[in-house]
């Protein structure tokens, strides 16, 4: 039940990158945006490399395609609003959790 933005070649390794954007926040994460900028510029050589990069956030697509558009951004942003995505994979912790800082 994921929505994807547009079709993918078939590949044999597939990176899956989860963007942090809520559904509630007005923009998307300062650190993923600048990640997401990296490898924007770089998604030929990650396909001349036999694979294909996707990224996952939680906000609802509508965000994700007007943030994609203003940033004239070219890789596949999926969304996993109202999904069990970020569970499965263990990218979310339970809302009455509170975060953890690592390195303290």
């Amino acid at each position: 039940a994921y929505r994807r933005q547009r079709q993918m070649c078939i590949r044999d390794r597939l990176i899956v990158y989860r963007f942090m954007f809520e559904p509630d926040w007005p923009e998307p994460c300062d650190g993923c945006t600048g990640w997401a900028e990296a490898f924007n510029g770089a998604l030929g050589q990650i396909q001349r490399n036999n694979a294909n990069l996707i990224t996952v956030s939680r906000a609802p697509i509508e965000k994700l395609s007007y943030v994609k558009k203003s940033k004239n951004w070219d890789f596949t942003w999926a969304s996993s609003f109202n999904s069990d995505f970020n569970a499965d994979f263990d990218m979310s912790a339970p809302i009455d959790q509170k975060s953890t800082i690592l390195g303290d």
